[in-house]
């Protein structure tokens, strides 16, 4: 029994040298090409009908490096944004609060268009070139056939990972998430900021106000002022529906941002940090790119492969004990 006990643990410890010494390819879909050029596709449709006419704007948040850390360019790399651990919701949180400060800012932007007859737009549209990294897509309010369609602004890396094929798609094609509403000639809405702050033990520090700003079409419309005497929040009433309404706070020395929206409320979160002055930590947040990481497709093969042979070493070590049994 002791002789099996060994031929089975040098099976086994052989089967595990074999896999460190000759893994399978660290990274299987390969570093990304950070030096070729991307496409994206937008195809607009509802229902499977096409939403022509309307216009998109692209903005370049973060380069990417070929193992998929973010870093993000200057034109974002001073915005005070709540990055930690940023994931599913988070993303689109991200993009919501990106895009106030793009269209308040009046950023740069790497291309606009509309989409054509077909619902499609592809950028680049200017004949020019994109290379890799986090790109932000911000679309304009349109009507078609009597409707009124509301684009979601949302983050797409480019490229993106083909999880089926273990590899780099440089050409993608995404479909962007919408509200659709019967169009009502003189119609009118509302939107509503609510301030939200996650600063336990430091509640002394928070200022005596916060300036939020009311973009109309991309032209700051209203300002007001949130403090305890209007319980932190405000409701600007009777705007036209036909508009696009944006939300924006101005930055906050010491805090983090983070909006989230719900149907005509916007919700923003100020997160107390700490750094050693306000250029350190414009720095900080420029190196800290998002906070994040693409997950690395085929990095983590090595484990499974290591699994794999270890799993089989197992299963012929219980063959070979039921045998000595």
């Amino acid at each position: 029994m002791q002789k099996i006990r060994m031929t089975m643990w040098r099976l086994f410890l052989s089967a595990l040298l074999i896999a460190l010494l000759f893994p399978a390819r660290a990274e299987a879909a390969g570093s990304i090409d950070t030096g070729r050029d991307v496409t994206l596709t937008l195809r607009y449709i509802h229902e499977g009908k096409a939403i022509s006419g309307a216009t998109f704007t692209l903005y370049k948040v973060a380069e990417v490096d070929a193992y998929g850390t973010f870093t993000r360019t200057p034109a974002f790399s001073g915005y005070p944004l709540h990055t930690e651990s940023v994931s599913g919701q988070g993303w689109t949180s991200l993009a919501l609060t990106l895009s106030g400060y793009a269209l308040r800012d009046q950023l740069p932007p790497s291309g606009s268009g509309k989409t054509d007859g077909n619902g499609t737009l592809t950028f680049p549209t200017d004949g020019g070139r994109l290379k890799p990294g986090l790109y932000l897509v911000v679309g304009e309010k349109c009507v078609a056939d009597g409707y009124l369609y509301t684009a979601s602004p949302f983050l797409v890396m480019l490229p993106g990972a083909e999880t089926e094929k273990n590899d780099w798609r440089y050409a993608l094609t995404v479909s962007p998430k919408h509200e659709r509403k019967k169009e009502q000639k003189g119609g009118m809405t509302s939107r509503r900021v609510l301030k939200l702050w996650d600063d336990a033990g430091s509640e002394s520090l928070r200022p005596a106000g916060v300036t939020v700003d009311l973009l109309r079409n991309r032209e700051v419309y209203a300002t007001v002022t949130l403090n305890k005497d209007n319980n932190w929040r405000f409701t600007w009433e009777k705007l036209s529906e036909s508009d696009d309404w944006t939300v924006v706070e101005r930055e906050l020395p010491g805090y983090t941002v983070k909006t989230e929206r719900s149907g005509t409320t916007d919700t923003i979160t100020n997160t107390r940090h700490t750094t050693p002055s306000p250029e350190a930590g414009r720095t900080a947040a420029g190196k800290r790119a998002l906070g994040t990481k693409l997950p690395q497709t085929g990095q983590l093969w090595w484990p499974v492969q290591l699994l794999a042979v270890s799993g089989m070493a197992l299963i012929l070590l219980g063959i070979l004990h039921r045998r000595g049994e």
